[in-house]
Order: structure tokens, then sequence, then C-alpha cells
């Protein structure tokens, strides 16, 4: 079945590519999470796209080595070194009457060393110009951070940890798929793309996401950044979408993430989280509750921001002195 963007049907796809996803207007989570803030705040970013950070292209890369590793040099491209491309015979002569000043402007935009003699700056500038050109349609990703992310991969394929291989690439499963379902509740669409769909492990369905992260990812840490990313929200909208195509509610369960630590100059340990069903029901309340608000936003174009007026305020419990006598907490 092939998915039209434009006209999406229900249902799960293969091998779509990155761009028809994004072009399905439909809710997702990355839309919903949002909505943490205020609705004022997602339209105003829906207004006015914002490029992607280095975090979130270094994620995209690696999930696509990862996960889609044919497709992965299609999308990303290495920025050469100022060695690599500073040829004086490489056949571009479009700043052969360029000063110097000009050719240092340039070099400062391209994000490659303006200094030099003339002759050598011209040919750092012009070789990046064809390298620029002939990559212009990938995602450009700095030498360091290439670097890092063969370290993440590495990291998963070749360390310790098995159940992370096993989950990502030994068990029977589909990268990528994209879901397309209309939510019953408030007649949406939504869609979704689950890392991995795996057919079973540890005795049924359930998906398996694959998360970076720069902090440390050791026992006391872990619940919180599932709370900072949001990731039992996503589980959760995930599974609800997968259980609408299949037509049970009770298919999917036991999300996983495979989590890596992506700090640089680091030892990259991987761990696998189960994500526990209270946990779940948390993420399903609080998705439910984001996609209800959205769908009234979308109905009455109507996007409020925070509400008028005082809103009391304390801080934490653990901010105030031991045995100190607390009211109206």
């Amino acid at each position: 079945m092939d998915l039209d963007p434009k006209k999406p049907e229900p249902g799960l796809y293969r091998d779509v590519p990155w761009d028809v996803y994004r072009a399905i207007d439909a809710a997702n989570h990355s839309t919903l999470k949002r909505l943490d803030r205020a609705p004022a705040h997602l339209r105003y970013d829906l207004d006015h796209p914002k490029e992607p950070t280095e975090a979130m292209i270094r994620g995209s890369a690696v999930d696509a080595a990862l996960l889609e590793p044919d497709t992965f040099l299609e999308r990303f491209a290495c920025q050469p070194s100022d060695e690599d491309i500073a040829c004086a015979d490489n056949g571009c002569d479009d700043y052969a009457d360029a000063s110097y000043r000009e050719l240092q402007a340039i070099a400062g935009e391209m994000g490659i060393k303006a200094n030099g003699k003339t002759d050598e700056l011209r040919a750092r500038v012009s070789g990046m110009a064809l390298w620029l050109e002939a990559n212009k349609e990938k995602q450009l990703i700095k030498l360091e951070t290439w670097v890092l992310i063969q370290e993440l991969v590495d990291a998963v394929q070749n360390g310790p940890n098995q159940t992370a291989r096993d989950l990502l690439f030994e068990s029977e499963g589909i990268n990528q798929a994209t879901l397309v379902w209309r939510d019953i509740e408030t007649d949406l669409l939504c869609k979704g793309r689950p890392d991995r769909i795996i057919r079973e492990y540890d005795g049924c369905p359930t998906t398996a996401d694959f998360k970076t992260s720069v902090k440390p990812a050791t026992e006391h840490r872990r619940g919180g950044y599932l709370m900072d990313y949001w990731c039992h929200t996503q589980a959760a909208m995930y599974r609800s979408g997968l259980n609408t195509i299949a037509g049970s509610d009770a298919l999917y369960r036991r999300p996983v993430i495979v989590m890596v630590e992506a700090a640089p100059n680091s030892h990259h340990g991987v761990v696998c989280l189960a994500i526990d069903e209270d946990t779940m029901d948390q993420g399903d309340r609080q998705y439910r509750r984001w996609l209800n608000q959205y769908a009234e936003c979308v109905a009455n174009d109507h996007w409020p921001s925070y509400p008028d007026g005082l809103t009391r305020v304390s801080i934490p419990r653990w901010g105030f002195d031991p045995g100190v006598e607390l009211h109206g907490i």
C-alpha cells in the first residue's frame, strides 16, 4: 500500500522517506508535547519553523545510521576538512576576482577557516562552494559530530549490551515504519514513526525507541530522563496508534527505550529501559490531554497563552528546611 501524504489512509507503511512523512498533515508527538507550555507557543512555532539544532541533527543522523543505514549517506554529508577542500585546481573560478576581505567574509559564512594566503583562501572557498553545491540536498554535519555519530553506532553494534542488539537488530521487526490512524475520541488524524516495531519480545509485540543523552544514564537519572524528553508520552501515543491500527486495545505492551550516552570524548554506555505500566498510564493521560486540547484549538482556531491574573506559587517541598510546618501545600 502506497502512502499519499496529501490524502493519507490509516495504516502501517514501510520505507516511507522522511520528507514524505513530514508532509503528512496530522497530529504527532513532536507537535503535541509543545502544548506543555501553552497553545500560543505551539501556534507560534508552527507559524515560524526553526532550523533544527545541532543536537536534533545529531539525533536524526544517529537514528538513520543505526536503523536505516541504506539511506544515511543519501540524507547526510560530512563537512570536509579545510585541507581536503583546499585544492587549487578545482575547476571553480567564481571567486577569481574576489578580494581577500570578500573571501574572508564568504569563508566565514561557509564555516571554514578564513585566514592564510590569498591563493590558499581562494582555493579553499572555491572548493567548499563546489562541495556545497554537490551536497545541497543533504543535511551537513561537522566532522567532529560525524566522528561522534560513528562512535555511538559502534557502541550499540559492538558494545557489551547484548539486549540492545536483540531489540534493535536480532528480533523480528520493522524499522522506522510510518503509522497513520484516526483518533476515535477527537476524530483527528494522527501519525507516528517508531524507531522499531518488534513482532514479539518478552512475550508480546512492542516498540523500541533509540535515544541519545549527553547526561549520564545512571540509575537515579533514568526516570527524570523519561520526563525531560517525554519518552513515556511518545511511547503511549505510538502504542495507541498501533493498537488502533491493529484493532486491539491490549496488543502492544511494554515499550522499551535503548539509550546511549552521547557526551563526546567519553565512554558511550548503553542501557535498555522498560517503561513500567504506571508510567505508561500517566503517559496515556498526558498525551490524551494534549490531543484533546489540540483538537479544541484547531476546531476554534483559538490558541490561548498563559491564564490572566495571579497564580499562587511555591518552591518545591525539598526547598524548605526540615521540620518546617507548611500551610496550604
